[in-house]
Order: C-alpha cells, then structure tokens, then sequence
C-alpha cells in the first residue's frame, strides 16, 4: 500500500532527462524576454531561420526601407542588425500605448525618432543573446557586439561589410494581436569559416603610386548633364502647365547640344540621333573660333573715347 502510494504522488516525469537548449530556442527566449523587460511588449517567435553566404548574399537579402544598424566589437564593423518597420511599430505602439493596436497604422519610412525608441531593445537582443545562447551552436557568435549607427542603404553596408563568409540568423514575430509578422534579423561573421589575416602589401614606390593613383580617378564615377536648350520661361507659365501642355524651344536646333559637368563646366558639344534605336548624343569636334560681339555697344579707343563708328577703328 505504501508503494503504490509513494507511486501515485510522485511527480510524472521527474527523472527524464532535461531536453538539450538548441540554437533556435536560445533567440526566441533572448528575443522574447527583451520584448517583455524593454518594450512590456508580449510576442511570440513563428519561426527561426538561418543560413549562410557570402557578401553579395547577405544584400541580396536586404531591401532600403529596412532598419539597417552596424553590429559593432572592438570599434570595427563586423556584422549587421536589421529590422522592418512593421516591428518598429509594434514597438512604437506598445511604448506610447501601452499596448499593440487592433488595427495597424500604415506602413511609413522609419526615422530616427523611431530607431531611438527601438534601440533599447535591440541592443537588450544582441547583449542577452551572448549569454543565453552558451552551450549552443551560436556561443560566442555575437560576444562582445554593441549595435552602432544606422546605414543609409544596401550600398552603405556593402561598404562597411568585408568580403567573408556570414551566418544571417532571421525571426519571425507574432505581436499576438494582428496578422503582421514583423521581421528582425542578426547578421555576423561565420565562425565555421576561419578568415585568413591580411596580407601586408608592398609599398609603391613613386612610379607605382603615381599609375595606381592615375587608375584610380580615372575609374571614379563622373556625371554629365546633356543640355539641349536654356530657355527664360515666366513663372506665371510654369505654374500654369499641365500634362499634354507644348512648350515651343525657340531657337533650339539638334545640332547646339551640350554636354556639361556639374557646375555647368562645358565638356563637348555634340548633336542629338540615334544609335541601336535608342537616343544618342555624338560627340563633334569643337566649331572653329568665331568672332563675338563686344560686352558693350561701344568699343573705346586707346585715349579713352568712344567708337561710334567702326571705320574708325585702325
């Protein structure tokens, strides 16, 4: 009797094995309890990605109207966090409301108001992510990061990323209030694959740096504007112009175009065809000096009197 009663009260389970914390469940509890501490903000994690690729891959991923932030350790550069706007406003929303609104505003650009109320939160991700995820496939991926300044653009990380490969851990987020599902991801440096130290480069001597530097400005990127006719238009004209409106260029020839550098500096003149059915500006040779009128009606001789007729200029 005394058995099957010890039996009946133990606690089922109680001697199975604890179940091994895996990556995966590491962020969604890091990401989970920073949301609950930082934001009050309760959610869920629908899904956990990850995979791994070099550069190109990981902007390949990205798209301009994201929230893109250096992850930053020792002062460098070393991996990105991103996040989409439907994620900085539930986070908005929960701060100034306190909680998730039934009925989503519409998605607008994120400014830096917004990212200075998210931050808190996203840099809580990154710090509770080092220690939570000890033991895991990710120990010491993204120890000793502090999340940086914020990234214009794609071209902007692909500056300040350097060529290796990188493991882009991606969530899923359920504000368990409406259907969006935002999206926050963490990108960092592969640590399965070693990255070889740079080399150091020989110096150039003055020959060297002098073709380098030559190659160099000649492969910068130079604009030009290809300008047909200038024109003084009343601004009672341009207000009033609409769709389908012509506006006659007077004096405007195909042959008076112009190729001008910023500044309005004149590069080439040129006349207006077409090339492989496309619009096309061919490049003329300069026209040959031709004689300009004086700034003024009135040319001066030498003793200071006035021309008024040209026969009396020797």
């Amino acid at each position: 009797m005394t058995g099957l009663l010890q039996r009946m009260i133990q606690r089922p389970g109680a001697d199975a094995p604890d179940v091994p914390l895996t990556a995966a469940r590491a962020v969604k509890r890091s990401v989970t309890q920073v949301a609950q501490n930082s934001l009050g903000l309760v959610l869920d994690i629908d899904d956990v990605s990850e995979r791994t690729g070099d550069l190109d891959t990981v902007l390949a991923g990205l798209s301009d109207d994201l929230l893109m932030l250096h992850l930053i350790r020792g002062g460098v550069t070393v991996g990105l966090l991103t996040c989409d706007a439907q994620l900085v406003a539930v986070a908005i929303e929960t701060l100034t409301t306190g909680q998730v609104a039934a009925a989503p505003a519409a998605v607008r650009p994120i400014t830096h108001t917004d990212m200075a109320l998210i931050l808190p939160f996203l840099q809580g991700v990154i710090s509770e992510l080092d220690g939570s995820t000890v033991g895991t496939a990710l120990d010491g991926w993204s120890t000793g990061c502090d999340v940086g300044a914020r990234l214009a653009d794609r071209r902007a990380v692909g500056f300040a990323l350097t060529e290796q490969s990188y493991r882009v851990i991606g969530l899923t987020v359920n504000d368990r209030v409406t259907d969006r599902r935002p999206v926050l991801s963490i990108v960092l440096p592969n640590p399965a694959v070693s990255v070889a130290a740079p080399t150091a480069q020989p110096a150039l001597d003055a020959t060297q740096w002098k073709i380098a530097m030559q190659r160099a400005v000649n492969n910068a990127p130079a604009a030009l504007d290809v300008i047909v006719h200038r024109m003084p238009v009343p601004l009672s004209r341009l207000t009033e112009m609409a769709v389908g409106d012509c506006l006659p260029l007077h004096g405007c020839t195909i042959g008076a175009v112009r190729l001008e550098a910023p500044g309005g500096m004149l590069v080439a003149r040129g006349r207006l065809g077409q090339m492989a059915g496309r619009i096309a500006v061919r490049i003329e040779r300069p026209d040959d000096s031709q004689m300009q009128d004086l700034p003024h009606r009135e040319a001066i001789t030498k003793d200071g009197h006035a021309i008024k007729d040209v026969s009396q200029i020797v």
